[in-house]
């Protein structure tokens, strides 16, 4: 459902932008900050936390990546 500016007739870009973002969703809930710090790393973010845990490995990156289920399959 599209959410309409009554004023403008028009349908709020920004929300839908934040949505795609991460920041918030259609269902209301909340993504976990570290996700939307993930997300926030841009269009390479998953090459980029992957290449990070081969050359630094940390329990929590490690647990970070088998959380969300990231992997180099794509």
């Amino acid at each position: 459902m599209l959410r309409v500016d009554k004023r403008l007739g028009s349908y709020e870009e920004s929300f839908y932008q934040q949505a795609f973002n991460g920041k918030v969703t259609l269902s209301g809930t909340q993504i976990p900050a570290d996700y939307r710090a993930y997300l926030d790393m841009g269009r390479f973010r998953n090459a980029l936390i992957l290449d990070e845990l081969k050359h630094h490995p940390t329990p929590a990156l490690q647990q970070f990546v088998k959380n969300y289920q990231l992997n180099s399959d794509g």
